[in-house]
């Protein structure tokens, strides 16, 4: 089983207070929702969805803490640890 780790930064609109979260790591991960939590809780449906596009077997998807990782993550961002099947 391989492991990736993608980087994922949210951000909060000023004036309408709407969140985006998106990745350098996986194209095509750009989601927007007026609470920071439910748009945390969409992420690992649209990673999953996002790498079966590109013909990889996810096992799982979860958050880990920036500690875990040799990221040194900027405020408001976090880790998605992905454990993909061999193909």
């Amino acid at each position: 089983m391989e492991t990736v780790e993608i980087r994922i930064y949210f951000a909060q609109h000023h004036k309408t207070g709407l969140w985006k979260a998106e990745s350098p790591d996986l194209r095509g991960l750009l989601v927007f929702d007026k609470d920071r939590e439910a748009l945390a809780d969409e992420i690992p449906a649209l990673v999953t969805a996002l790498l079966q596009e590109e013909g990889k077997q996810v096992h799982s998807v979860r958050f880990v803490d920036s500690d875990e990782s040799e990221w040194q993550l900027p405020q408001n961002s976090t880790l998605a640890e992905v454990n993909l099947l061999a193909a």
